[in-house]
C-alpha cells in the first residue's frame, strides 16, 4: 500500500500552495481516480509525487512485507514531459525497456520514433513502457482522448496492469473515463481532497454510464 500523507507544496510569499494537506492511500489491485477540474491541482499533485515540485510538508511512504524501493514514476499531460521533450522520455525508456529482463514485460510492437504516432497512441506506448518497468507506483495525468476507442484500449492495458498488482493512479476532469478504468475515488478541488472512497459508494452514476458505455 502507498500511503500520500498531507501533502502540500510550497509556494511564495503570501501565496496559496497548488496542493494542500492532501492524503490517501493507493491499494495494488484497485487503480484509483484523482478528479478534479482545471487549476483544482492535479498537475501538482502530479510533479509532486514526481519530486519535481518541492513540499513544504507531508510525505510518501509504502507500506510492504517485503523492503520495496519508494519508485515511483509518473506520465505527464500531453506531449511535453517533465523535465525534457516527450521524445526524450520514449528514447529513455525504450533503451531501459529493451533490456533482457524487461522485453518479455513490454507487449509493445512499435519501433518508430514516437512523433510520428498521434498523441493518444504515442501515450498508450508511453504507458506499456513504463508498466513494463514495474514500479512501485505509476502515476498518470489526464490519460487518454475522451473517446470509446481510446478510453477501451487503455482500459485493457490498465486492467493488465493492475492485475499483477501494480499501483495505479490516474489523475483526470473526465468523471466516466476514471469510472471506467478505477476502482477507488478522490476528488480534489483548490488542492484539497473533499472527498475520497469507492467509485460505487462516491460515483455510481458515473459507474453505470461508464458501465454502459465501455462494458463491465
Amino acid at each position: 500500500m502507498f500511503h500520500i500523507e498531507k501533502l502540500t507544496t510550497q509556494c511564495g510569499i503570501g501565496a496559496t500552495p497548488a496542493v494542500e494537506d492532501v492524503s490517501f492511500c493507493v491499494l495494488p489491485h484497485r487503480p484509483l481516480g484523482v478528479l478534479g477540474q482545471g487549476g483544482s491541482g492535479k498537475s501538482a499533485l502530479a510533479a509532486a509525487l514526481a519530486g519535481l515540485l518541492p513540499l513544504a510538508c507531508g510525505n510518501i511512504r509504502v507500506e510492504s512485507a517485503d523492503s520495496e524501493a519508494l519508485d515511483v514514476r509518473v506520465l505527464p499531460e500531453g506531449p511535453v514531459c517533465w523535465p525534457g521533450s516527450a521524445q526524450q522520455l520514449w528514447e529513455t525508456l525504450r533503451a531501459t525497456c529493451v533490456a533482457p529482463e524487461n522485453c518479455a514485460a513490454w507487449r509493445s510492437q512499435y519501433n518508430g520514433p514516437m512523433d510520428r504516432l498521434p498523441l493518444d497512441d504515442a501515450r498508450l506506448e508511453l504507458l506499456r513502457m513504463l508498466i513494463a518497468l514495474r514500479p512501485g507506483l505509476l502515476v498518470i495525468d489526464e490519460p487518454t482522448l475522451n473517446t470509446v476507442e481510446s478510453i477501451r484500449a487503455w482500459r485493457r492495458e490498465l486492467r493488465v496492469a493492475a492485475e499483477t498488482g501494480l499501483r495505479l493512479v490516474l489523475l483526470s476532469r473526465h468523471e466516466i473515463m476514471l469510472a471506467a478504468c478505477c476502482e477507488d475515488l478522490v476528488i480534489l478541488f483548490d488542492g484539497r481532497v473533499v472527498a475520497q472512497g469507492a467509485f460505487s459508494v462516491l460515483a455510481p452514476g458515473a459507474l453505470a454510464m461508464a458501465q454502459q458505455r465501455y462494458g463491465a
